[in-house]
């Protein structure tokens, strides 16, 4: 199976189930991949083709006036997502025999400059305190939201 009939058969079973916006976010996206990445079959896809999409994803496209206008990080960051997800559920669902992910850390791109807040508490702050203790201590990522961190369902 190709990328470009693994995007066609996500967008047919996968995108329907999501919001509105969300579906239309997704068909520009899977447009630019199959464009880009199509022709691949999904055994032959690697973590070096993928790099080298993102890297050219990220030097960007030639304007009118023939320079280089680069896309966010945040831009090929959700393209990558969409494309790690339909590989996580060609998988696990379609039954497809990929027995290893073909994203690997050095593939994937961290969110741009605004787009998450480190949440690292110290250990005298007042609000350390506060939480419940565990076995182990981790560095959270959080989308910035209007929520309390208790209503995320976060554990520490």
């Amino acid at each position: 199976m190709t990328v470009k009939a693994a995007l066609e058969k996500y967008q047919t079973e996968v995108t329907p189930t999501k919001r509105q916006s969300t579906q239309s976010a997704e068909v520009r996206r899977a447009a630019i991949l199959i464009a880009n990445l199509g022709k691949y079959s999904l055994i032959a896809l690697t973590a070096e083709i993928i790099a080298q999409y993102r890297d050219e994803r990220l030097a960007g496209d030639l304007n009118d006036k023939g320079e280089r206008v680069p896309r966010s990080n945040s831009t090929v960051r959700l393209e990558l997502a969409l494309l790690g997800h339909m590989f996580t559920v060609a998988t696990k669902e379609w039954g497809l025999g990929l027995t290893y992910t073909r994203f690997s850390t050095s593939v994937a791109l961290l969110p741009a400059q605004g787009e998450t807040a480190d949440f690292l508490p110290k250990k005298n702050s007042g609000f350390s305190k506060l939480l419940p203790r565990t076995q182990t201590s981790c560095w959270v990522g959080l989308p910035v939201s209007p929520l309390p961190l208790a209503c995320v369902g976060l554990r520490f």
